[in-house]
């Protein structure tokens, strides 16, 4: 079995710019490091939707051909609009304490 790459961490929220830049320069090096900088700008755009002042995780997972993104948003009050054009696909799902979003690239 080969392993790919995994990383995840753990945003206080706030929904400020502290908090969304925090979390584009984690991705940023992030993704470099594994060389698929291209899904940047998908998981820009989750981060962008997910805002919250609440805390959330964000984690990657390189598959191979795709780079898999995913948050966890607690208590969300609202269901966040996914904007586009942006290459990859999106979903979100309720879940007991709140929301999960994800985009694939």
């Amino acid at each position: 079995m080969s392993h790919r790459p995994y990383a995840d961490r753990l945003f206080p929220g706030g929904g400020g710019a502290d908090d969304v830049g925090a979390a584009r320069d984690w991705v940023r090096e992030t993704l470099a490091v594994w060389g698929r900088a291209e899904a940047v700008p998908v998981v820009d755009a989750l981060i962008d939707a997910a805002r919250t002042r609440r805390p959330w995780w964000l984690s990657l997972r390189d598959h191979g051909g795709t780079v898999h993104a995913q948050i966890l948003r607690g208590r969300a009050a609202r269901t966040p609009a996914l904007k586009g054009p942006s290459s990859g696909t999106y979903g979100i799902a309720h879940t007991p304490d709140g929301l999960c979003l994800w985009a694939t690239t």
